[in-house]
């Protein structure tokens, strides 16, 4: 796995000469391919009569399930998130015209070869509706301990750069400030196909992308003459 470090440019810095004290922000950013694409995969089914439009949406959405499990999606990277059944109106008419029953079923896909492929086998199984694309990392925690020694060394660059250009020295930390991480996937499509398109073969467009993780410090130094 190749994964790119990048620290900011930009310095933002407190001295603070009564007090002898430097206080200045580190900044890092890891940029990380994606492990696993999150996708959202939703059926909806019309009737006129609601126990009918329930009952064959929930028996697509089991199809649907038992396809993907035959492709290798594991049970644990599935999972129900949204279900509803409700009246169609004609407000014109002050009439009910019929009845939408709809499901949506989150899913991790791993294997990002067979991800195009794999919406157009779903869209032939009733898949008519996906949104909510994501890359994600197995373990984002992982990457804290690179991303806080790149942020301190960042603060440390440019602590002693000011220091210099103020005639000082620069002395021991006396105080570190965490203001979190931040995980912004970054997705990228050759050509991207909906789960609408047509049922022949085609390769996969989908690059991953990697997964940008940054972090800060705002870190306060001693001066010393």
């Amino acid at each position: 796995m190749k994964w790119i470090l990048l620290t900011m440019g930009l310095i933002w810095a407190n001295l603070s000469w009564s007090e002898g004290t430097i206080e200045v922000m580190g900044q890092a950013n890891l940029s990380i391919p994606a492990d696993y694409v999150e996708v959202n995969i939703g059926i909806d089914t019309r009737d006129k009569d609601p126990a009918t439009a329930a009952r064959k949406n929930a028996t697509d959405m089991a199809s649907l399930v038992t396809f993907l499990l035959h492709k290798d999606i594991l049970p644990d990277d599935m999972r129900t998130t949204q279900l509803s059944l409700q009246a169609s109106h004609d407000y014109q008419r002050n009439k009910i015209t019929g009845y939408l029953a709809s499901r949506t079923l989150h899913i991790k896909v791993r294997d990002f070869s067979s991800f195009d492929s794999l919406l157009v086998d779903l869209a032939q199984r009733g898949g008519n509706r996906l949104h909510g694309y994501q890359a994600k990392l197995n373990n984002p925690q992982h990457w804290q301990s690179k991303l806080l020694e790149a942020a301190s060394n960042n603060a440390l660059h440019k602590a002693k750069t000011l220091a210099q250009a103020n005639q000082r020295q620069l002395g021991a930390v006396t105080h570190i400030n965490e203001l979190g991480t931040n995980s912004t996937p970054r997705p990228m499509f050759a050509q991207a196909r909906s789960a609408m398109a047509d049922a022949a073969p085609v390769p996969s467009s989908l690059q991953a992308g990697n997964v940008q993780l940054s972090k800060q410090l705002l870190i306060r130094y001693q001066l010393r003459d």
